[in-house]
């Protein structure tokens, strides 16, 4: 039964996650649903640490792929220099399991090749969506 419970939430947290970015015309709205399968842990307490994770480093992801970006240009070496400096600072911070889903946040930018305020909103819609329906759906735990 706790197997058809957590599948049941995974399967509704992505759905509804995908469907709000769609909604709001957000671009790479999947994301949404990717960030929502991530951030449901076992516990609520869990899910709410790991948000905090992934917000802070989520910011400063931001803020350093922007800077080199702007930079060195748009490259692959370049993204890869990206997460060369973010791992060893998230790790610092204590919130490096959440440096895989904001390499893949920082992966639109590289393919838009855009890192203006307009792409930083639609990231962190992305983020705030998935990231909230996850705590909603997480609100229901089984004993």
């Amino acid at each position: 039964m706790r197997i058809a419970i957590k599948s049941a939430k995974y399967a509704m947290a992505t759905f509804i996650a995908i469907f709000l970015a769609q909604w709001l015309g957000l671009d790479y709205a999947v994301s949404a649903g990717v960030i929502a399968i991530l951030s449901l842990a076992e516990t609520s307490k869990k899910t709410v640490q790991y948000i905090g994770n992934l917000t802070l480093t989520m910011i400063l992801s931001l803020l350093i792929a922007t800077i080199l970006f702007n930079l060195y240009g748009y490259e692959i070496w370049v993204f890869s220099l990206y997460l060369l400096i973010t791992y060893p600072v998230s790790v610092y911070l204590k919130s490096d399991n959440a440096i895989a889903p904001c390499a893949v946040f920082i992966s639109h930018l590289l393919l838009e090749q855009a890192s203006d305020f307009n792409w930083w909103v639609n990231e962190m819609l992305l983020l705030v969506i998935g990231v909230g329906i996850a705590v909603i759906v997480n609100l229901y735990q089984t004993s």
